[in-house]
């Protein structure tokens, strides 16, 4: 098992997305079915809708964003 303190882990601009920021704490090669990263979306940002090859999954500390699963 990995222990990492988010505190730790530098921020990086992510590519899939406009004004989007994150800290992935679970890369897929230390959780083989599964990624988590820590992201920060900026108001107005959006995510294109995409498919990834490892689980993920979204919560909210504050604001709101709208997910889309499927067609």
């Amino acid at each position: 098992m990995h222990v990492k303190k988010i505190r730790n882990i530098e921020s990086e601009v992510q590519e899939t997305g406009k004004d989007v920021s994150g800290q992935m704490s679970i890369y897929p090669d230390e959780g083989p079915n599964f990624a988590t990263r820590n992201s920060s979306i900026e108001p107005g940002s959006d995510i294109p809708s995409h498919t990834a090859a490892t689980e993920h999954e979204r919560y909210v500390l504050g604001g709101m964003i709208r997910v889309g699963v499927g067609d």
